[in-house]
């Protein structure tokens, strides 16, 4: 089944029911079997109670249905009679799962619409096709792009984008010039696509053409390409992969580059050979693929220093740029004052001499540097005659000493983006360098790419500076990359952060330009819908406080794997009058109050002593003078553990016995303290890192 998707820009009744209804005639014509619907995003439940003036004439269907007036559209094009399957509402997609989560069909579980809802919001689309034997269903999204009420119809088509990329095209209706809410589709992390336009300056709709195959070729009043969607993405990436937000920005790439059949590449900008490392390299590798990421090509963009040194030259010969022998500090003054060096008035003869002298390792490094011909007048700082070429003799971890003049960042990007790159998503923190990178380009004639900067996301409390994190590492403040109070990836795997909640994140976050903190909250709840089911439960007690129940019997105490899930299995604790509970709850028995060790009985406190009073639960509910229900374990046969918070701070307490059958890397909650995974297993002592609550 394939979908086409109509949402609109601007206002309302700019033409997407027609253009609906059109593209199903066109369709039709051509033999397929297509149907269509109409999605309302208001929270009434039909058309039948909104104001007509308002909302416009109500048409009802053969069953009865009091549905928008798009839905006669529909059926005077198509010639189908239509139902209440052609028509759903925000009001409809929410008392869908009110119900269910009435009927508990939730299981009890906390229900949240970003969750709950597209889901529900897909299924009534299926539904449609299905209902009609359609091979095409034509989904109309009411109201304009950009509007709060329909975002969640949008995240439904962008799920469904991901998922089925092949199964679903987008068509925006729009109005020519001065139409910006098509934007608002990239802000919904939704890309790729087709536009249909009104321009008052033409006063005549562009035409739509849709082949057999289902692909679709649009064209302008003067039938020229308007719209492409086929691409090819690739990443700048450098050591910086630790980094959440390059972390997303890859996802992105790789997300991207699958659903439009293009390549996504690994480049390594690793022409600064005094801070690149192998390490560093294989490390970020090694987190790409705990990501699940794949990469249709890598390289290195060192193993092209010949082609950069021709380019050099041809901009020599051009005198584009020119050798300069001036301190760093000279041109740094010189840039404020945005005046020329006397090194820009030498021939080209003399500075191609020096530039090979630079090559032969004829100049000591801060002698010379090529720079180019710029503007020492521009506003943008980085186009006054910027530094392209510098020398630099230390050994490259791959190259080792074969070169000794090495381009500088903006010039090698250029150049690599401009020969094998179609598409750049990077981070805004570039977007000053753009106007230098794309001036490169143009003096040696390559292509110039899509770029596309985009907002840079920080966790929020933590730091994802890279300097910041090495001089932390250095001073001790950190105890590597994978200390529990950083959002490295080594860190988020190691504390039980799993890649399918960082996928999901980077989903979340998306390609908008706008920056801003993310909640540690919305990672940690992503990432705790995926591991609580299938997290077993387990007693820790912290800073352990033991404690003698007078007269309370010997038992064997049953306690469940997993809440309400008897065939998980169980664990066994003996007891007798033995316990330990944490000082905490120690200290917060009230005297003379019925208290519960959970699962296993009550007591009393009277006069510093604990009393046995009973073994049944009921007893306990039913009290009025109920006191404190306690984690406990016996006093008796437990191991030591050590968990690591992810503040920083280690806690120190009891595990039961059944935690040494666990194997390291093992994802657990500790009852009453939060998700923790098995870091290690020493011959006396489990060590847990903490994940999340």
């Amino acid at each position: 089944m394939k979908f086409v998707i109509i949402s609109g820009g601007v206002l309302s009744g700019l033409g997407k029911g027609i253009t609906s209804a059109s593209i199903g005639l066109l369709l039709r014509s051509r033999g397929i079997a297509v149907t269509a619907m109409k999605c309302d995003m208001y929270l009434n439940l039909d058309s039948g109670t909104m104001n007509p003036i308002e909302h416009g004439e109500v048409f009802v269907t053969d069953d009865g249905t009091e549905t928008d007036q798009d839905l006669g559209h529909y059926e005077r094009f198509l010639d189908v009679n239509l139902t209440k399957d052609n028509y759903t509402t925000n009001g409809q997609i929410y008392k869908l799962v009110l119900d269910k989560e009435r009927k508990l069909e939730y299981g009890g579980k906390c229900v949240e619409p970003y969750h709950a809802l597209p889901p529900e919001i897909i299924k009534k689309w299926y539904k449609a096709g299905e209902s009609s034997n359609s091979d095409v269903v034509l989904i109309e999204l009411g109201g304009t792009v950009g509007e709060y009420e329909g975002l969640l119809f949008f995240e439904a088509v962008r799920r469904l984008k991901l998922t089925n990329p092949k199964d679903i095209v987008l068509v925006h209706v729009l109005n020519l010039p001065k139409e910006h809410r098509h934007i608002n589709l990239h802000r919904y992390k939704i890309v790729g696509g087709f536009y249909v336009t009104y321009t008052s300056l033409y006063h005549k709709w562009c035409l739509v053409c849709f082949t057999y195959s289902y692909k679709v070729i649009l064209y302008t009043h003067d039938s020229k390409r308007f719209f492409t969607s086929r691409s090819i993405w690739t990443s700048a990436y450098t050591q910086r992969l630790h980094r959440f937000m390059g972390c997303i920005v890859f996802l992105s790439k790789g997300q991207y580059s699958r659903m439009y059949n293009g390549k996504c590449i690994l480049r390594w900008d690793d022409t600064n050979p005094e801070k690149e490392n192998q390490e560093y390299c294989l490390a970020m590798k090694e987190d790409l693929r705990w990501l699940g990421l794949t990469w249709d090509e890598e390289y290195h963009a060192s193993d092209h220093m010949l082609e950069y040194y021709r380019f050099a030259e041809k901009l020599i010969l051009e005198k584009r740029a020119y050798t300069c022998g001036c301190s760093s500090e000279q041109v740094k003054k010189n840039r404020e004052k945005m005046k020329s060096c006397s090194c820009k008035k030498k021939s080209k003869e003399e500075n191609l001499i020096q530039w090979k002298q630079m090559l032969a390792r004829e100049c000591a490094e801060g002698e010379a540097t090529l720079r180019l011909a710029g503007d020492m007048k521009s506003n943008n700082g980085v186009m006054r005659d910027p530094i392209i070429f510098r020398i630099c003799y230390a050994k490259h971890f791959l190259q080792g000493e074969k070169h000794a003049v090495w381009p500088m960042y903006d010039f090698e990007s250029a150049v690599e983006d401009g020969l094998k790159v179609t598409h750049v998503i990077r981070s805004k923190e570039f977007e000053l360098r753009a106007e230098l990178q794309t001036a490169i380009r143009k003096l040696l004639n390559l292509k110039e790419p899509m770029v596309r900067e985009i907002g840079r996301y920080q966790i929020a409390g933590t730091t994802t500076q890279g300097r910041e994190i090495r001089e932390g590492i250095e001073t001790g403040k950190y105890s590597g990359w994978d200390d529990p109070r950083l959002v490295t990836l080594k860190a988020l795997r190691r504390r039980g952060i799993l890649p399918e909640a960082i996928q999901e994140m980077s989903l979340v976050v998306g390609m908008g330009k706008s920056s801003g903190q993310i909640s540690p909250d919305v990672l940690e709840s992503i990432n705790r819908k995926i591991i609580d089911k299938n997290a077993d439960r387990y007693f820790f007690i912290d800073t352990p406080q033991k404690i003698k129940i007078d007269k309370a019997p010997k038992q064997e105490v049953s306690l469940e794997l997993y809440p309400n899930q008897p065939e998980r299995g169980e664990r066994k604790l003996i007891t007798y009058t033995d316990f330990v509970i944490t000082a905490e709850d120690f200290h917060q028995l009230e005297e003379g109050k019925l208290h519960r060790l959970m699962d296993c009985l009550n007591f009393r406190k009277k006069k510093n002593k604990f009393i046995f009073d009973s073994i049944d639960h009921q007893h306990f509910k039913n009290a009025e003078d109920k006191g404190k229900i306690l984690h406990w374990l016996p006093a008796e046969g437990n191991v030591n553990v050590d968990l690591l918070m992810s503040d920083g701070q280690h806690l120190s307490g009891l595990g039961e016995a059944g935690l040494n059958k666990l194997k390291e890397g093992t994802i657990i909650q500790f009852e009453r303290v939060g998700f923790v995974k098995l870091d290690t297993k020493e011959k006396d002592r489990l060590s847990f890192w903490f994940t999340h609550k």
